[in-house]
């Protein structure tokens, strides 16, 4: 191993899928007592530290490599800008002060709307303020950088994960992690085995470019071929990220008829040329192919279809397996496509506009099936009854199965293969779908807890700039909101209020708001 900590490794055709200044940025909500917030925040930046410490190659960056036959490859290597500092936690951790704001809550409606903090310029404080973080087009670009904001209740700590070396499921991991070094900051360790994983497996994907790339790719036919690579995977000053809570409920009252429609539209799947997939859909397919439905119609306007892409864990798809504990990006994306013609069928609900307006102001009515929502639940029977909505959602939804079945070994080794086609690996970036859908729902974040003064996290968020008109997280689910299912929302406000309309996802709502990150006091 180096001096500075680490050896350089080279990322793989999977990482180059993302661009080197695209951040995945989380938030974590902490509610320690109010006297003990100076404890809390000394704890996460000894946790933090011993983060660093343990896996080095956090305090890396991305930077280009030399090939033999390929340009524009990329590694990570130690930052040499600052390499006395290269390993400790002053240099890749902030510490600000925001005791003028509180901890974020509900927005009610009868809530004073400036008091809540949402949109870019509200994120911007909690980010990392490192140089060139929203603005950074070249490399060499920083792996990690983390802010601790210090609220007047509590604290919010931002972490920016470089996508091109960790996938979700990876942050996933580095959180877990990061709970064990704040439990124990002088002795936790990262495995022997977890460590040279990240080196190996990278290896191992490099070692597919022997693999025959004949034959149809990932989900290739409904990719817009006019759609650049790495085009439009940054946020848009002019949108917003909303957050809508859907009832679990009547999520899986819609998958019972889905599945109870699905043996006659298998057939009719097949006869369209279609691969044969499995013989069920699950509630994520649905909720999946409700958020394709009713976002097509406000973000697709210049096309005759409408494409969803569903970001898929690979790990264990791939033959052999990749190691649990790779942190690095084994995402695939399977795509999908529907005719904007079949959305002829969706209805509209006028009358829910004023909720929908109240909403892109913040105000939001989150209490259960209340005013326009109650009228709206008292029509749900005919939208469960209503066969040219309900085959709509069923196909797409089976659509969307069978597209995330395709994602297997040999596919996942011919999608890599394919990559070394391409001599300049700039090129091998994401080409976006208009509508984008990741699953955070198995993060264990919830679970993990922190220590003594920290706990366990009260509330989680995703930031821009990683945030592009059109993608969908169903965010990490909470045992003692079992009953709701939370989904982050990237739309322009005008886009928001047109969806807002539609009766299928009014009866599947209970609430919409754009997200707060916190709150004046």
């Amino acid at each position: 191993m180096a001096s500075d900590g680490f050896t350089p490794f080279l990322l793989s055709p999977l990482d180059h899928v993302f661009p080197p200044v695209l951040y995945a940025t989380t938030v974590l909500y902490f509610r320690p007592e109010r006297t003990s917030l100076n404890k809390s925040v000394e704890k996460l930046q000894r946790g933090l530290d011993r983060l660093i410490k343990i896996v080095p190659f956090l305090s890396g960056v991305v930077a280009s490599a030399t090939h033999p036959y390929k340009t524009n490859v990329l590694e990570v290597r130690p930052d040499t800008s600052s390499p006395s500092l290269a390993l400790t936690c002053a240099s890749l951790v902030q510490v600000k002060d925001y005791l003028e704001y509180g901890l974020p809550g509900q927005v009610l409606a009868d809530d004073d709307v400036s008091r809540w903090a949402s949109g870019e310029e509200a994120t911007r404080r909690l980010m990392p303020d490192f140089e060139r973080l929203t603005q950074l087009t070249t490399v060499p670009a920083p792996v990690f950088r983390a802010q601790i904001n210090r609220l007047a209740d509590g604290i919010a700590l931002c972490l920016a994960v470089n996508h091109m070396v960790l996938d979700g499921k990876g942050n996933d991991m580095l959180l877990a992690l990061l709970a064990q070094c704040c439990h124990d900051p002088t002795g936790a360790s990262w495995s022997t085995s977890a460590a040279a994983a990240q080196v190996e497996t990278r290896q191992y994907l490099h070692t597919l470019r022997g693999w025959s790339d004949e034959g149809p790719s990932l989900g290739v036919d409904a990719v817009d071929a006019t759609v650049l690579p790495g085009e439009g995977l940054a946020s848009d000053a002019t949108s917003i990220v909303y957050n809508l809570v859907f009832s679990e409920e009547r999520i899986q009252q819609l998958k019972r008829h889905c599945n109870a429609r699905l043996p006659g539209l298998r057939q009719q799947h097949d006869q369209e040329g279609y691969k044969a997939g499995p013989g069920f859909v699950s509630s994520n397919d649905v909720l999946t192919a409700l958020l394709w439905i009713c976002a097509s119609p406000v973000v697709v306007t210049q096309s005759p279809s409408s494409t969803v892409g569903v970001a898929v864990n690979s790990r264990g798809r791939f033959n052999p397996p990749l190691p649990d504990e790779y942190l690095g990006n084994s995402v695939a994306y399977a795509n999908s496509l529907l005719n904007m013609s079949q959305l002829r069928c969706l209805k509209h609900e006028p009358a829910a506009e004023n909720e929908g307006r109240e909403a892109i102001r913040g105000q939001s009515d989150t209490s259960n099936f209340s005013g326009e929502k109650q009228r709206a639940c008292r029509e749900g029977c005919a939208v469960i009854d209503d066969d040219d909505t309900m085959q709509l959602l069923t196909l797409m939804a089976y659509r969307i199965r069978c597209s995330i079945a395709d994602v297997d070994g040999p596919a996942l080794a011919k999608l890599v293969a394919s990559y070394y086609k391409t001599p300049d690996w700039s090129q091998i970036l994401l080409q976006r779908c208009d509508i984008i859908v990741s699953s955070l729902n198995d993060w264990r974040v919830f679970a993990l807890d922190f220590g003594s003064q920290l706990g366990y996290v009260d509330r989680v968020e995703f930031l821009p700039p990683s945030s592009p008109v059109g993608e969908c997280i169903l965010k990490p689910i909470q045992k003692e909101k079992a009953a709701v299912r939370e989904v982050m929302v990237t739309l322009q406000p005008e886009q928001m209020r047109r969806m807002s309309q539609l009766s299928l996802l009014q009866w599947a709502l209970i609430s919409q708001s754009p997200t707060t990150f916190y709150r004046l006091i």
